[in-house]
Parts: C-alpha cells; sequence; structure tokens
C-alpha cells in the first residue's frame, strides 16, 4: 500500500482578490523505444490538475465566535436548537453556555463553523439565557437568548 500525502503552505498573500480556489497542475511524459535502436517508437504524455478550494473561504484569518441567532428561540429542557454565528470552528468550540452554566461536550455537537446543535439543560427559568460559544481564540457575544421554560413554550 502506497500513501502519497501533502502538506502545503501557500501564503495568503499570493492569492487574488475573490479567488476562491487554487489550482495545482502536474504532467507525466513518457517515450519509449526498441532495444539498441534510438528512434521514438511511441510517446504518451498526460496531465492532471486539481482545484483545491481556499482554506477558510475568503476570511482568510480565524475569527472570534459571534452568535447571531438561536432557533427555535424556546426549547423545553431536553429539546434540541440550534446556535446559528459565525467563527464557530468545530475544532477550536471548547464550550457552550446558556445562562452562565457551561454545558457538558455530550450537551453539543459542532456541525461547522456557523452551526452548532445543543440539547437545552435542564435549567428552566422565567427570563431568557443568554447563550455564548467559546473557541480557544474567545468568547462569542451575549446578546442572543434562548427561553427554556418551566411548563411550556408560547
Amino acid at each position: 500500500m502506497f500513501v502519497n500525502q501533502w502538506i502545503w503552505e501557500v501564503p495568503f498573500s499570493i492569492y487574488s482578490k475573490g479567488q476562491k480556489e487554487i489550482s495545482i497542475g502536474s504532467e507525466g511524459h513518457l517515450q519509449w523505444h526498441p532495444p539498441l535502436d534510438h528512434t521514438i517508437f511511441g510517446t504518451v504524455t498526460d496531465g492532471l490538475t486539481s482545484s483545491v478550494p481556499l482554506p477558510f473561504g475568503d476570511t482568510f484569518a480565524l475569527q472570534n465566535p459571534t452568535v447571531l441567532s438561536v432557533s427555535p428561540t424556546c426549547v423545553l429542557a431536553g429539546s434540541t436548537f440550534t446556535i446559528n454565528g459565525t467563527g464557530m470552528y468545530p475544532a477550536l468550540v471548547t464550550s457552550v453556555v446558556t445562562g452562565g452554566t457551561p454545558l457538558t461536550t455530550s450537551q453539543y455537537s459542532k456541525a461547522s463553523d456557523s452551526l452548532l446543535q445543543v440539547v437545552a439543560p435542564n435549567q428552566p427559568s422565567e427570563a431568557p439565557q443568554p447563550v455564548v460559544v467559546e473557541t480557544a481564540l474567545g468568547l462569542s457575544n451575549s446578546n442572543v437568548t434562548i427561553e427554556i421554560p418551566y411548563l411550556f413554550c408560547d
């Protein structure tokens, strides 16, 4: 078994403004001839071009997390809701906090850098609770809230 792995380092400064991917090409050329004869008997030429998306889209820098919304805005304890935002890179999310209480890692899943799935904790309250995402880069805003009522959502 042969495994070919490459690690590429391409400075962001070489990308053009608005560029979404980079193409990498290679070409091979083979000639063969009969033994003891130097005339070319055959030629094969082949090429390969691969397009690779730019890392982090067109952001070019990791961002602090931002919570934009939750959906739905009211859930009962144990129900699932979604946090929508930016900069919530799955590998960098370290915690999700509702109402000032950190959730266990089993209570949320990292879907993408803009989406987290969360199981509402058993901490009902009369007031909406702030939702905060923490990544290795820092804390998100705390002005987006979720309602976790005692009995039912209005």
